[in-house]
């Protein structure tokens, strides 16, 4: 005779990029060991990088067949909840590890789609402040960038965020819903400050990092793109080199904060100076 259903309720796991805490609530329809749970928690505690919104909520259920010609007696089957978009996949397996693992395998390729299509989704054509720098559906509708002459330019406008620890992927995200062209963010896997950009004709977005890249980037919709420095440099050496490339912007490592920063071309001329906080 099976046991009745014995739901338990896994330790509550908090997002370190939101401080949310997401509530994960698992029922087994079998005999469970406390390392199977923790594993059911590991593979949870993984897709949190992958999610480029919060996830608030996680359901898992376990469960086992008792018929013994059944090749793959073991059930898996879990809900996550981000921000409102509900992601589901049901898995079996020849174990429970190995349905635990599998179920892990296919929520985590949800939530890289689930990204990939808000990075790849096409956006109405937002209205740019005077000199700002605003992302649109066609180059054609940009305006044009004022004339002025490189002795002329100045960094008018100055920004310094506290910069969030978060994947390429969720900087990508964020920078389509901000509707941005660029986005600078701390790289998680690397520790390291970074910038996504998406002014790739193929669609994929350029990633510049501060070092060596993280071995797992995902190069079917990243290229990695080399640092213009080898090496820390300050603000007016970015300039210069900035106004001997002339182009739309220009990330760097500053030597004097320690921290990455882009310097960018306004529409009115000037540039614009984005930095992380020390």
């Amino acid at each position: 005779m099976r046991p009745a259903p014995r739901r338990s309720t896994v330790r509550a796991v908090h997002l370190a990029r939101e401080g949310v805490p997401m509530q994960v609530s698992l029922t087994a329809r079998t005999t469970m060991s406390a390392e199977q749970r923790r594993r059911v928690t590991r593979r949870l505690e993984a897709l949190e990088p992958l999610a480029s919104s919060p996830i608030l909520a996680a359901y898992v259920r376990i469960d086992r067949d008792d018929n013994p010609s059944i090749a793959r007696p073991c059930h898996a089957e879990g809900e996550i909840d981000v921000n409102g978009h509900r992601i589901r996949a049901h898995v079996a397996g020849a174990s429970t590890e190995m349905a635990i693992d599998d179920l892990g395998d296919h929520l985590e390729r949800q939530l890289r789609r689930l990204a990939e299509r808000r990075i790849t989704r096409r956006r109405e054509t937002g209205e740019a402040q005077p000199g700002e720098w605003r992302h649109g559906d066609l180059p054609t509708q940009r305006p044009e960038y004022f004339p002025r002459p490189p002795e002329q330019r100045q960094v008018v406008r100055r920004k310094t965020f506290a910069l969030e620890p978060m994947t390429p992927l969720q900087a990508a995200a964020d920078m389509v819903d901000l509707d941005h062209d660029f986005y600078l963010f701390h790289d998680v896997r690397t520790d390291d400050d970074a910038v996504v950009h998406r002014l790739r004709e193929d669609g994929r977005l350029g990633l510049i990092e501060a070092g060596e890249s993280a071995p797992e980037t995902d190069r079917r919709w990243l290229v990695v793109e080399p640092n213009r420095f080898s090496e820390p440099v300050v603000l007016e050496a970015a300039i210069e080199e900035m106004t001997g490339i002339d182009h739309r912007f220009l990330y760097f490592v500053d030597a004097d904060r320690a921290r990455g920063a882009v310097i960018y071309r306004r529409y009115d001329g000037h540039y614009g100076l984005i930095e992380a906080q020390p």
